[in-house]
């Protein structure tokens, strides 16, 4: 019995093609030499950066979308 999958109508006319300009290379992908050696931040410190990178996301999304709320549910509605 033949497999039967949820796009098989469609065909894949030709080869995805590589990139050229796009290359990988290990100055991107490597640790700055400035920093080899020094010690990392203790736990405490990386979820108190943490807990703050969290707020300063949250809480302007927190406040579009009570705005949008409060537009939607008291802006009337024109029916014409």
């Amino acid at each position: 019995m033949q497999k039967r999958f949820l796009f098989s109508k469609f065909k894949r006319v030709s080869k995805p093609r590589p990139k050229k300009h796009r290359l990988v290379c290990d100055s991107v992908l490597g640790v700055d030499p400035s920093v080899i050696g020094l010690p990392l931040a203790s736990p405490f410190r990386r979820i108190t950066a943490f807990l703050i990178d969290c707020l300063l996301l949250l809480l302007p999304s927190l406040a579009i979308a009570i705005a949008a709320a409060y537009l939607r549910f008291h802006t009337p509605i024109r029916r014409d």
